[in-house]
């Protein structure tokens, strides 16, 4: 019973976040609406509120906790999970995750979505980053060939020379530390109760899988209307675009 309570109030109580002044009304009638028990209403509201180009962990933790109680899972998890990439672990989001997907009829631990860091990481070009490496330290090692050619005892300790050397180590070190960081990070969430995973991008090929409401899958491309994407340890195919929301 205890544990009932605590899911029920972590579902149950929407967060109060303070939004732009343009959007702060809408977010409070969402809110509102929440409270009297208009989830509908209360999507709408906050929906409108992320269209206007606003996103919160309170925003996505509220529009996650109206889905639930309106019965649609996959908009929810999908949802939580937007609200875990802002905020990587937060309790209250990684808790109404799970419950949603447990109620999704989904097992296993909450799915681990990359991090704001690691996203950023993946803007960053490692390749030039490391040739810039290479090239600093290149030069630091050619000056000090230089210096010493030169009859220059203390070529290799002059402050040019390390400070090549080891800025070109430090760039070379941080290229690599962001390609451990790099990877694949298109997800997106099964929408419908069902959403069959077809051969080809078309309604006439073949099934290959179904996939069910709240599933996290690999998105690798989309193109006219569908997208292909990999269930974890599974199958890969093409669903219709409509039939996922990325997070």
């Amino acid at each position: 019973m205890r544990r009932l309570f605590a899911v029920l109030f972590l579902i149950g109580a929407p967060i109060v976040a303070s939004a732009q002044p343009d959007r702060e009304a809408q977010f409070r009638a969402g809110n509102e609406a929440y409270e009297a028990g208009q989830y509908q209403n209360a999507i709408e509201a906050y929906r409108q509120v992320l269209d206007a180009g606003y996103a919160s962990v309170a925003l996505y933790h509220n529009l996650g906790n109206a889905y639930v109680r309106s019965g649609a899972m996959g908009p929810a998890i999908q949802a939580y999970a937007k609200g875990l990439r802002l905020a990587p672990g937060h309790r209250k989001l990684v808790h109404n995750l799970q419950q949603a997907r447990e109620r999704a009829g989904l097992s296993g631990p909450v799915p681990v979505l990359r991090s704001g860091s690691q996203q950023l990481a993946d803007t960053l070009p490692t390749g030039f980053l490391a040739g810039l490496g290479w090239l600093a330290g290149a030069a630091g090692i050619g000056l000090a060939v230089y210096r010493t050619s030169s009859a220059r005892p203390d070529a290799w300790r002059h402050a040019r020379v390390l400070g090549l050397i080891a800025g070109g180590v430090l760039v070379w070190g941080l290229s690599l530390g962001v390609s451990s960081l790099q990877g694949p990070d298109r997800h997106a969430v099964v929408l419908p109760a069902e959403a069959p995973v077809q051969t080809a991008p078309a309604d006439t090929a073949a099934t290959a899988a179904t996939v069910r409401e709240g599933m996290l899958l690999d998105v690798e491309r989309s193109r006219n209307g569908w997208t292909r994407i990999r269930v974890p340890d599974g199958p890969q195919g093409w669903v219709r675009t409509s039939s996922v929301g990325e997070v």
